[in-house]
């Protein structure tokens, strides 16, 4: 019997150290790490458009939608965690509020008025963050995903340096609550601190994260199936809606999809740019069901190589080429039902199993 107690207490302080090594892996490692890459790639993305401003070229313009996807991927890449900071702060909206109203940005561009941050803040979210700077970089998008520098008036610049101005501020902000003190906790801690401990105002033990985290992956797979594919993809070609498409002009729609399901990978796995860090989100349900806990790690892979294989429907290896070919749909369709596939075994299964 005493034996039987002292590998019950190992078990149990596995158990526990497990669940402390997840919730420091995914904390620190998956989503401060997301965080931080993603304000080196604003930073990035800035000092691209200065140089955009002083030698308007053709090259100068391609480095900076190069870096404007390149931020993409670290925001994309978050989206399986909007909780917190970039929720209560209402950055998110900020940053990538879509679609855009571009009659309201083009009479903006028309007016006569000084284009400062300050300016551009007061025209809401819904003329700034990364489609509005998407657009001004590679133009409408209906025939080419680039457009020739000369279109990139000295107007238009002021307004991309005023709007990544004022992403940074966003992205600094974020960065600031995860790594130095979070403000709405009346301990001041850093959230990151605050997830990894399942401590603070917001949680009182380790499953209050790990619920939290299941329904940030349940609201990105979601929204992925029910709103950034389906409110363009339509019913039928004849119904399709390419300006609901979500990266239209730059024709990055299918890497958005890709990096959105790979946020919930890199939760659910320990992983980061493809490299296990630590402990994830499986390592926790392999204590409570280990067939389930593979399972849906091959889920959230297959669905995202079916958002990738819609490139091989079309010649032009776009989501806007799929949903517009009669060959291309099925693809899209396949896809949206591995995401609503992926939505009902993260709410049915693994949320009640990882907060039992």
């Amino acid at each position: 019997m005493g034996l039987f107690k002292l590998m019950a207490g190992v078990a149990l302080c596995f158990s526990l150290q497990a669940r402390a090594d997840a919730l420091q892996n995914i904390s620190y490692n998956i989503m401060l790490r997301t965080y931080k890459a993603l304000q080196a790639a604003t930073d990035d993305m800035h000092a691209k458009i200065v140089v955009l401003q002083n030698e308007p070229t053709q090259d100068n313009l391609t480095a900076a939608q190069n870096a404007w996807r390149a931020m993409r991927v670290q925001w994309e890449a978050s989206e399986g965690f909007l909780f917190g900071p970039v929720s209560e702060l209402e950055i998110d909206p900020e940053l990538d509020t879509w679609p855009l109203d571009r009659t309201a940005l083009q009479g903006v561009l028309n007016s006569g008025e000084a284009l400062t941050p300050d300016y551009v803040r007061n025209l809401g979210a819904e003329l700034g963050g990364f489609h509005t700077v998407e657009f001004l970089l590679f133009g409408n998008g209906v025939n080419s995903n680039t457009q020739p520098v000369a279109n990139v008036t000295p107007r238009v610049l002021q307004y991309l340096n005023s709007t990544v101005q004022l992403m940074q501020g966003h992205v600094n902000t974020l960065v600031s609550s995860w790594e130095t003190g979070w403000v709405k906790d009346s301990s001041g801690r850093p959230y990151a601190e605050l997830v990894a401990t399942a401590s603070g105002d917001t949680f009182e033990q380790p499953r209050d994260v790990y619920a939290q985290m299941v329904e940030g992956m349940m609201g990105i797979i979601g929204e992925v199936s029910s709103t950034k594919i389906a409110n363009s993809f339509g019913g039928s070609i004849g119904a399709v809606d390419l300006e609901k498409e979500e990266s239209p002009y730059s024709w990055n729609s299918l890497a958005d999809f890709t990096d959105n399901v790979r946020s919930v990978l890199n939760v659910y796995t320990g992983e980061y740019m493809g490299v296990r860090q630590g402990e994830g989100l499986k390592d926790v349900l392999m204590e409570k069901d280990p067939a389930l806990a593979q399972a849906v790690e091959d889920k959230i892979r297959d669905t995202m190589q079916r958002i990738q294989n819609i490139a091989l429907s079309n010649p032009g290896g776009t989501f806007r080429g799929a949903i517009t070919s009669p060959a291309g749909r099925p693809s899209v369709q396949n896809a949206i039902d591995g995401l609503d596939e992926l939505f009902a075994m993260l709410q049915n299964e693994v949320l009640p199993a990882i907060v039992r």
